[in-house]
């Protein structure tokens, strides 16, 4: 019988394997997420500031995330046909189907957390009312959309192990492709508010363009998680993954691994740059110099060789008098001036940026 079975499929069908790329995917995003978390805790206790919620929710995400690469290396059969791991491993299907159910549930937590620290980390640098109440409705969808997903992971199949046993007598599962198709759209929903809205504050923002530029390029890079989660949502649409899910799952685990690690590193980029600059002070002294001078040129006047000058010997006498007489008078008014009146007309400057990040938002 399975030599009846191998028959009918096309010469090299049973051999195919594509999962070498999913492994690739996967040790690539490990060692990435290790190395960005790392790097931003080591710059935050040393360098920055104390730890704060957007660095706690961090941690869950991190481990969600590597648990998901683990996974996708490790399931059963995956980057083989299902036919070729029904033949010679029935039971890598059970173990698959086991290792499936799991990483669903990670990766609900791992993209819910990754992106509540970025939105932590919204709330820490923009003080502006509206924004701050956007944030928090941003905040409750986000929790309310992973808990659904997890809910919907653990409850798709009842009883659960019908999900790998379908000879369990009376099982029955919801339809898991309609909830795998139209589960990312509120998720892409959710990544586009958090893209669009803090770019009106950046642009207004009190700081050099080069901060500007830096945040703005921290928006962009958590956009790719946008592109990847509109990927595996048009993914679901174009391929049954039920028919062959074992070959299948590749490209899709890959996709669920890319959305969480991008939202990981995007959310470690902004307490880097103290890191690169104690690390390269060469290169960023460099900077500062430039710019400096830049700034400087700016501030120096231009003096041509048309322009009349006065020669001081020429001045007459009593308009240094004069002035010296207001600059005397005027620095007696200031001294005679109590204190509380001049603290009552200092004013303070306004900014839509928190203290502490305007000098240095990364």
């Amino acid at each position: 019988m399975a030599s009846s079975g191998a028959e009918s499929f096309p010469p090299g069908y049973l051999a195919e394997y594509s999962g070498d790329e999913l492994v690739r995917v996967a040790a690539a995003f490990i060692v990435l997420e290790i190395l960005f978390v790392g790097a931003r805790f080591y710059a935050k206790t040393k360098i920055v500031a104390p730890l704060g919620p957007d660095d706690y929710v961090l941690l869950p995400a991190l481990f969600c995330a590597l648990g998901c690469c683990i996974i996708a290396v490790h399931s059963g059969g995956v980057g083989y046909h299902v036919a070729a791991v029904a033949m010679k491993n029935p039971n890598a299907i059970v173990i698959w189907a086991k290792a499936i159910f799991a990483m669903q549930i990670l990766y609900a937590i791992a993209i819910s957390t990754a992106k509540l620290s970025i939105l932590f980390f919204y709330l820490r640098i923009f003080p502006t009312k509206w924004f701050r109440i956007s944030v928090f409705v941003l905040i409750f969808m986000d929790i309310g959309l992973g808990v659904s997903i997890v809910a919907s992971a653990i409850f798709q199949c009842h009883p659960t192990a019908y999900l790998w046993n379908k000879a369990i007598h009376g099982g029955w599962c919801i339809n898991q492709l309609a909830c795998y198709r139209w589960i990312s759209l509120p998720n892409i929903i959710i990544d586009v508010a958090m893209l669009v809205l803090p770019l009106p504050l950046v642009w207004r923002l009190q700081t050099s363009s080069e901060n500007r530029v830096g945040l703005t390029v921290l928006f962009v890079v958590g956009s790719i998680g946008i592109v990847s989660a509109a990927l595996r949502m048009d993914f679901f649409f174009r391929k049954d993954v039920f028919l062959d899910p074992t070959w299948t799952a590749v490209p899709l685990q890959e996709w669920s691994l890319v959305e969480p690690g991008v939202y990981v590193i995007a959310a470690c980029l902004p307490t880097l740059r103290p890191l690169l600059v104690q690390l390269t002070p060469r290169i960023w002294a460099r900077v500062a110099s430039t710019k400096a001078s830049k700034d400087v040129s700016r501030l120096t006047p231009v003096i041509d060789r048309n322009d009349k000058f006065r020669r001081l010997d020429r001045i007459p006498l009593e308009n240094w008098n004069t002035s010296a007489s207001k600059l005397t008078a005027n620095v007696s008014e200031v001294r005679d001036t109590p204190w509380e009146d001049v603290e009552a007309n200092v004013s303070q400057p306004k900014s839509t940026f928190s203290s502490g990040y305007l000098k240095n938002p990364f």
